[in-house]
């Protein structure tokens, strides 16, 4: 981590602490939160340095547009549970089958570079 970073870490922890403080958000939960993400960081470190990179990206993104397009229909006035649950259900098929298309090809393009590693020699 280098200065700028912590920086960045700093002032954003400080201006949710403010914020919390401000708006009466109860500290138990956050407190909670906390010490999860404390336990939690090491080994979500560890695992995203091993996981193929390419569909971790895309289930992450897939997960943010589906957390977000939540929040987004409730603005607008929501839609019925049933339909809901479809279209959660269809953004959750959507991101895994890109998902394992991009794992597919990451696999298939460190297997050819492999190939070509051993016909080189």
């Amino acid at each position: 981590m280098n200065v700028a970073e912590f920086v960045v870490a700093a002032s954003v922890s400080l201006g949710f602490l403010t914020g919390a403080a401000q708006h009466g958000i109860p500290w138990l939960p956050v407190i909670g939160l906390v010490i999860g993400g404390v336990i939690i960081a090491p080994i979500a470190a560890r695992l995203a340095g091993r996981l193929p990179h390419a569909p971790m990206g895309t289930l992450v993104g897939g997960l943010v547009v589906m957390v977000n397009g939540v929040t987004v229909v409730a603005a607008l006035g929501g839609v019925p549970g049933w339909l809901d649950a479809v279209l959660l259900l269809l953004a959750g098929l959507i991101t895994c089958t890109y998902s394992r298309r991009a794992w597919t090809l990451e696999k298939n393009s460190r297997s050819g570079s492999d190939h070509e590693l051993l016909s080189d020699s």
